[in-house]
């Protein structure tokens, strides 16, 4: 990927039917965690196997109202542009909302954060970027 493909302005946020206003950043993590596999009589490692695997997005935004924790478990899409003005789209299948947080500070700006996590089984990987 060129760096001119990079998303520089960010568009939206949506996890499912509603949006988060004004967002301002996200940042989308996927961690495995393996279990080192030993071959008898080697001391290095000869496979990792997987025994779990997260995706979670955190998304800071403005305003609107957060998602609440309690609601279902939708598709999360963000949106956002290059340099050409192309849209770049990353969707996650199966996030659910969970914490949030508000952050004020002495300029008078305060950002609402909301963290969205993966709760499917990784049969099919959930991130797709386009």
């Amino acid at each position: 990927m060129a760096a001119a493909d990079a998303v520089c302005l960010i568009v939206s946020a949506t996890h499912g039917a509603a949006a988060l206003g004004f967002v301002q950043a996200w940042d989308v993590t996927y961690t495995p965690t393996d279990s080192v596999v030993h071959g008898e009589g080697n001391t290095g490692p000869q496979a990792l196997a997987p025994i779990s695997e997260e995706l979670e997005v955190v998304c800071t935004f403005l305003t609107a109202t957060f998602i609440a924790p309690s609601t279902g478990v939708a598709t999360l899409v963000l949106v956002g542009k290059d340099h050409a003005g192309a849209s770049k789209t990353l969707t996650c299948t199966q996030m659910r909302p969970r914490a949030i947080s508000n952050k004020a500070v002495v300029q008078g700006l305060a950002m609402w954060t909301q963290v969205f996590r993966y709760v499917g089984t990784f049969a099919s990987f959930p991130l797709t970027a386009s």
